[in-house]
This record gives C-alpha cells, sequence and structure tokens, in this order.
C-alpha cells in the first residue's frame, strides 16, 4: 500500500515552453512532495482473493451441512461432496490470482514514457518522474 505524500506549498510557476522548469525547480517540487504519484491499484492483494473464494455462500452452506453429517456420526462416504468444493475453490482461487498476475505483467509493458522539456532540452521520462508545472509533449497516439 502506498503512502500518502505529504506535500507543502509551492510557489506555482509558468515555465517558457521553449525552456520547460530548471533541475532546480524539478527538485523544489519533488522535495515539496509535487511529485506524479499513481493511484493505488484497484486489484485486490492474493490473500484477499483466496478469502474471496473460501468465504462463499456456496461454502459456507456446504460447510455446515458436512458439520451437521459429522454430528450425527454419518459415514465419510456422505462427505465426498466435499472434495468437490475444495476442488472448486482452489480453481477458483488459482484462476484469479493467474490473471491478477498478467494483468500486472501487461500493466508493466505499457507502462507510458513522456517527453517532458527540461533545462531548454526535450528528456523522455515514465509518467511517476513528472513534477507539478512540467511542460510535456504530447504527439498523436499519446493518452
Amino acid at each position: 500500500m502506498r503512502r500518502k505524500t505529504e506535500r507543502t506549498c509551492i510557489e506555482r510557476v509558468n515555465p517558457n515552453p521553449e525552456l520547460g522548469l530548471t533541475a532546480r525547480q524539478v527538485q523544489e517540487r519533488i522535495a515539496a512532495g509535487w511529485k506524479n504519484i499513481s493511484p493505488k491499484s484497484a486489484s485486490r492483494t492474493e490473500g484477499e482473493i483466496i478469502a474471496a473464494n473460501c468465504l462463499t455462500f456456496f461454502n459456507l452452506v456446504f460447510g455446515v451441512l458436512a458439520a451437521i453429517l459429522i454430528l450425527v456420526g454419518s459415514n465419510v462416504k456422505n462427505l465426498t461432496f466435499l472434495v468437490v468444493v475444495i476442488i472448486n475453490t482452489v480453481i477458483g482461487c488459482v484462476q484469479e490470482i493467474r490473471a491478477k498476475r498478467a494483468v500486472e505483467k501487461l500493466t508493466l509493458v505499457v507502462a507510458q514514457r513522456l517527453r517532458v522539456i527540461r533545462d531548454g532540452r526535450v528528456q523522455t521520462l515514465p509518467d511517476e518522474q513528472l513534477v507539478r508545472d512540467d511542460i510535456v509533449e504530447f504527439v498523436s497516439g499519446d493518452q
């Protein structure tokens, strides 16, 4: 989980679009907490995925049914339905975790790099390195 960065007040500037921010201005903004921070991922953690797949109404009903059968001293053969419940839960967890990991890998592959003007030069930087008041060049296809 990301910590929320404390931001201090900083003087806004309107840099010349030909020159952009200076290295000193960039450092001031980073120190003041005005660095671009990506939002927290909306996906669930692996622990949350496992909990969501284990703690379902389906599993509760069959768990209660199994407990009742055990309490009345039923034969072990009557509990074989639990195998299906366990297999269903395991398959659900594995599939969702694999899908989550695939999405995370795709997110890294498509991480955007932007053209930023700083100190009169065009630099290509990841979006996390942008700061407030940066001059960014967008070209066709940029999002």
